[in-house]
């Protein structure tokens, strides 16, 4: 992911508090993006006061395409409500096409994905349509939001700086 990559703007989506505060939220949003897509599509997600958990599933149409001709490849990532630079402090994982779903907690999140506080605002799921089809890129993303107790924020555990054991002699 480097600084001159283009990007572009997709839809948004928007939650409602829940009125029990325990009863998950679910919305589905469907698109395709066309050949020649930006290198990021971000698609505007509104946090409301109160979640405990994101959680995010896709898919995408992968259809067959003559020998030579490149197929449709979509990865995906999260920013926070702190911004989309990329490498800043909004950044909240990124899994590429490893995996179809990923959530995030205060106290937990998917390998690839920064578990810390869900706060309120407007977060942006990002999708990274690597290769598209002549026919285009349709997907379908389902978001999750569960409201409640946001637990107590992991702490981070950093590698070393320098690795155990002897040094050069």
């Amino acid at each position: 992911m480097t600084g001159a990559a283009t990007r572009a703007y997709v839809g948004s989506v928007s939650f409602a508090s829940a009125a029990d505060g325990r009863t998950p939220e679910t919305k589905t949003v469907r698109g395709t993006l066309p050949t020649g897509s930006p290198d990021y599509v971000h698609l505007p997600l509104e946090v409301p006061p109160g979640v405990r958990e994101i959680r995010v599933a896709y898919t995408y149409d992968k259809p067959s395409v003559p020998a030579g001709t490149p197929g449709n490849a979509l990865d995906i990532g999260i920013f926070d409500e702190r911004g989309t630079e990329l490498g800043g402090r909004g950044f909240r994982g990124w899994s590429g096409g490893a995996r179809t779903e990923f959530f995030l907690r205060a106290d937990d999140a998917t390998p690839g994905y920064i578990p810390g506080p869900i706060r309120p605002g407007t977060w942006h799921i990002a999708l990274g349509p690597y290769t598209v089809a002549p026919q285009g890129l349709p997907y379908e993303i389902t978001i999750t939001l569960s409201y409640g107790e946001p637990g107590a924020v992991a702490e981070p555990v950093y590698p070393p700086s320098r690795a155990k054991g002897r040094g050069l002699a």
